[in-house]
């Protein structure tokens, strides 16, 4: 049985962590501050804490402050896998753009060697 005084500790812990995310305002407008935004969103010190607060307890009988801990463990997982798919989407996008953009180089490339492959041979005839 858990006395009311570890419960009262664990408690205050428990407050500390949450109160201790790091406020991240509103998410900018760029993608790669996005990302960067998503990624300070993941609170993965705060999960690593309550994960060992969990831990920490063994194979007592659970009480209330566990089944709190554990709601906020499974919050904060949710919350991290979504910003975590948001920075995946961003940084497809990029690499598309990029693939895009490499691919309209090559073809300019491949057109500026065929003219210069034609002005060579046209030179050469004359």
């Amino acid at each position: 049985m858990t006395d009311n005084h570890d419960l009262a500790q664990r408690l205050q812990r428990l407050e500390a962590y949450v109160a201790a995310r790091p406020p991240h305002g509103d998410a900018p407008s760029t993608n790669s501050d996005l990302a960067d935004w998503h990624m300070r969103s993941v609170v993965l010190d705060r999960i690593a804490r309550l994960t060992m607060e969990l831990q920490q307890r063994g194979n007592v009988a659970l009480d209330a402050v566990d089944t709190l801990e554990m709601r906020l463990l499974l919050n904060d997982y949710a919350a991290s896998t979504t910003h975590l798919r948001a920075v995946t989407r961003i940084a497809g996008q990029g690499i598309a753009t990029a693939s895009s953009h490499l691919q309209n180089v090559r073809a300019v490339i491949e057109r500026q060697l065929q003219r210069e492959e034609k002005d060579g041979r046209s030179s050469v005839v004359t």
